[in-house]
């Protein structure tokens, strides 16, 4: 590799551990979950390594993108995820995207590096979201129908429950798991509230 290519390679991949640090640090203050900071990190940097290897041969950008797809499908296919941290997941994989691939004018990915990082920056921002928390629940009973399912929860987790999905029915262990999305009672509709570093911002709790 010759000393401008090496050069430019340094300065991507400075830019994509700056791009990739600054998401990394909002995700956790935001939503206390390092163990998905560990993921996003570590996607990242396996994808800006994989695409600087692939641009020193003939292959076409398009492996790149291959690269890109084959990562998203594993990761999230493997849980269950919120929105919003799929949104931090595929954003995590762009920047190395964006920052890997060669002959691009490094003015162009710093550009495209602030623009993800202000995206999620606004979009994830406590002013536009509300106070209610995606908690998974595994209930001790089945549960067919939807409002005595709303009704049981809002009694057992005493918070108002905005909306459910069921995601698992086990009548031989006669149980239920549940994605609730939920609210204190009378808490704002566009106010976050406080949240223990300690405690994720997807829940899984377990009823008895």
């Amino acid at each position: 590799m010759s000393s401008p290519a090496l050069a430019d390679g340094l300065y991507r991949f400075c830019m994509d551990l700056v791009t990739i640090t600054a998401l990394g640090a909002m995700f956790l203050r935001r939503h206390a979950r390092p163990d998905l900071f560990a993921v996003y990190v570590s996607f990242n940097i396996g994808l800006f390594a994989v695409l600087t290897f692939l641009s020193n041969d003939s292959l076409s950008a398009g492996v790149g993108f291959g690269v890109f797809g084959v990562l998203s499908i594993i990761r999230l296919r493997s849980e269950a995820y919120a929105n919003i941290e799929i949104a931090y997941f595929f954003l995590a994989l762009a920047a190395a995207l964006v920052n890997a691939l060669p002959g691009r004018p490094l003015a162009l990915s710093v550009a495209l590096d602030a623009a993800i990082f202000l995206t999620l920056y606004f979009v994830d921002s406590p002013v536009l979201s509300d106070a209610a928390t995606t908690s998974q629940v595994l209930l001790d009973r089945v549960l067919a129908d939807s409002t005595a399912l709303v009704l049981d929860l809002e009694q057992r987790m005493a918070t108002e429950v905005l909306s459910t999905k069921v995601l698992e029915v086990d009548y031989v262990r006669e149980t239920t798991r549940v994605e609730v999305r939920h609210r204190p009672r009378g808490a704002p509709v566009n106010v976050r509230p406080d949240r223990s570093p300690e405690l994720p911002a997807t829940q899984r709790v377990h009823l008895r």
